[in-house]
């Protein structure tokens, strides 16, 4: 049984892992690089108060019982000595997971389960960080953004991921809330993302080309799908900041003349501090942002 998690990386995502999981009774430790980061995560775990209460519609005192229950640790020896599961949530660059995993190896204790919530990585790719004798207890647990809601836990084994480790992650995701969903094989994205990052990039390419401003674009989307967000309204949910991470991976290194131009675009965002919801500024200004006035037609019968 998995009790003690510990998530390393207390950004948008690993916040809300850790949460859900102190929420449904895990002991929870969110692990970071400095004091400064650590900070920032207990200002995005107070936000989340919010969330869960009205969500759950409990009684403010049951969600500050959650957040006094987490604990902050900038050692990562100090932060996994009694883990049950290690989850990595820090940011979509091979230089930092490569930097992770390698101080991860040298203090995990040795029957720690690992998993990796990367959004685009393959475990197989990150597995040469984990080392070949580690694992059978290695696994992607990919979470989606609002956890609470959108509450799958995508479990995509390596090959030689043990049976006994996929059969306790998929006990976890049920004890947590969660809805789990094992996959066959590796599949880069997993099933969500392999969906939902090239809807990003076709919105990018219009607003790249200027063939539509970000509010245009969601409001075709929105209305002739009768769904609640476009992609650029999506894109503010997960972050310009990882978006641009994912962008520069996928084409900084290309000749697609759009797609750099997206990225240089993104980079001026990031750089004006234009994260998204995290700062209530990003495509849409927030807590009123103007998608919100799209009105869709009732669906179908």
């Amino acid at each position: 049984m998995i009790k003690n998690l510990v998530v390393a990386g207390g950004g948008t995502l690993g916040s809300q892992i850790a949460f859900q999981s102190a929420y449904f009774g895990k002991n929870v430790t969110i692990y970071d690089i400095s004091d400064q980061a650590l900070e920032a995560a207990k200002g995005r775990i107070e936000k989340l108060e919010t969330e869960y209460k009205n969500y759950f519609n409990v009684d403010q005192s049951v969600v500050d019982k959650v957040a006094d229950g987490i604990t902050y640790s900038s050692d990562l020896k100090e932060a996994t000595a009694d883990a049950d599961l290690v989850i990595e949530a820090v940011p979509e660059s091979d230089k930092i997971k490569e930097s992770y995993y390698k101080q991860l190896m040298e203090v995990i204790p040795d029957n720690t389960l690992i998993g990796t919530n990367t959004s685009t990585m393959l475990p197989s790719h990150i597995a040469q960080y984990v080392g070949e004798k580690d694992l059978y207890r290695f696994s992607a647990t990919h979470y989606a953004n609002h956890v609470w809601a959108s509450n799958t836990f995508e479990i995509m084994p390596v090959q030689e991921t043990a049976t006994e480790t996929t059969d306790a992650l998929v006990q976890f995701a049920n004890e947590t809330g969660l809805t789990p969903v094992v996959l066959k094989k590796e599949q880069a994205g997993y099933i969500l993302n392999s969906l939902l990052i090239p809807w990003f990039y076709g919105g990018l390419r219009l607003w790249a080309d200027d063939i539509a401003d970000p509010a245009e674009v969601d409001k075709v989307w929105m209305i002739d799908l009768r769904v609640k967000r476009g992609p650029f309204a999506e894109m503010d949910v997960v972050g310009t900041r990882t978006v641009l991470d994912i962008t520069k991976r996928d084409f900084g290194d290309s000749d697609d003349k759009t797609m750099l131009k997206a990225i240089d675009k993104l980079q001026e965002m990031v750089d004006n501090k234009e994260y998204g919801r995290e700062t209530n500024k990003g495509f849409y200004t927030y807590p009123n942002p103007s998608f919100m006035d799209v009105k869709i037609a009732e669906m179908d019968k």
